[in-house]
């Protein structure tokens, strides 16, 4: 970091703090005391040609008052309690319709032997997409393991899976 414009406490509360909104440009360039061969090297590496190279960002991550989502989903919206579209969206579409006790039991055993008795004599009786992360790997051993299934499980590498893994 080349120059510090100024820092020290906020005057604003949490609750009232806005300035996450604010855009900052970022300037990016190579230390002002490197050699020029240095400097070139630094170019090359980092694509910054010429001077300083400026970049809009937004100053800090918001995240939501009430899950883990934050700024880093691009298209996250927040209400005027801080909470995010896809908390508001759960509350206001999906609890009032899933029933977690016995009717829900009830109904999700009705569509396991629907599958079941349609995969009849079938290598599978479904599919389900893994992405390997923990959601869709507990849903393929739920699948097999808790309700009976025989699942055709795949997985498409969208530019996520680990280099390690591959």
């Amino acid at each position: 970091m080349l120059e510090i414009r100024g820092s020290g406490e906020s005057d604003k509360s949490a609750d009232d703090d806005h300035d996450w909104l604010s855009e900052v440009t970022l300037e990016v360039g190579p230390h002002p005391e490197l050699s020029e061969t240095q400097a070139k090297v630094y170019r090359l590496h980092t694509g910054v040609r010429g001077g300083l190279e400026g970049n809009k960002m937004t100053q800090d991550i918001k995240v939501c008052s009430n899950c883990v989502m934050d700024t880093t989903d691009s298209a996250i919206v927040f209400d005027d309690r801080g909470v995010c579209d896809h908390c508001n969206t759960f509350y206001d579409k999906i609890a009032p319709n899933w029933d977690t006790g016995e009717k829900g039991r009830a109904e999700l055993d009705r569509m396991i032997e629907t599958i079941q008795a349609e995969g009849k004599g079938k290598d599978f009786d479904c599919i389900i997409g893994m992405s390997g992360g923990i959601d869709s790997s507990y849903l393929v051993y739920a699948a097999k393991e808790l309700m009976g299934l025989r699942p055709l499980v795949f997985h498409v590498d969208a530019g996520w899976n680990s280099q390690r893994l591959s």
